[in-house]
């Protein structure tokens, strides 16, 4: 909303008009939703960022029942390249398939962030998505299986934490 205002000396000169402009278009953001374990040591990322040897049968969903779409967006877990160790690839085209390496994430000391994501079908999420309930567990085997709730958490340890307080819960299944 742009608003025009006339400022004279007089208060009672003033003039203030308000015009609403057009909605823009929906944004877009990124949305990780699995990472990519190149303990194979076969990534390579050219100086265009083309990311080369991706095998699909090193991506792990968070969501075990996502296919692969354009758009969608890994965190790279590299043992063998620790330069790579938390980069975001991207999904550029899926014929031939093409990733873009969109960067690590780093967080202080140019230490890389670790995005973690579990699952659980009883935490009880207040409004700011803390667990409230003592007993809540996640879902078999460790929280890898989609459930009502779906936590995440960030640090710079690339292992989950098996702390269900860690993680901000929000209510993912209707």
């Amino acid at each position: 909303m742009s608003t025009r205002t006339s400022i004279t000396d007089e208060w009672s000169n003033w003039e203030i008009f308000r015009i609403k402009g057009e909605d823009g278009k929906d944004g877009t953001s990124l949305k990780v939703v699995g990472t990519y374990d190149n303990s194979g040591c076969g990534l390579t990322v050219t100086s265009s960022r083309i990311v080369q040897g991706i095998s699909d049968s090193n991506i792990k969903f968070a969501d075990s029942s996502h296919t692969l779409t354009v758009g969608d967006c890994l965190q790279v877990i590299d043992s063998c390249n620790p330069s790579y160790n938390g980069h975001i690839i991207v999904l550029t085209d899926n014929d031939p398939k093409t990733w873009i390496d969109l960067g690590g994430i780093s967080g202080k000391d140019g230490k890389s962030n670790y995005i973690h994501v579990k699952w659980s079908n009883n935490v009880i999420p207040n409004e700011k998505g803390i667990n409230t309930n003592e007993n809540a567990s996640f879902t078999e085997p460790d929280g890898e299986v989609p459930g009502i709730y779906r936590g995440e958490y960030v640090d710079e340890n690339p292992d989950d934490s098996t702390d269900i307080n860690k993680y901000r819960w929000v209510r993912a299944k209707g």
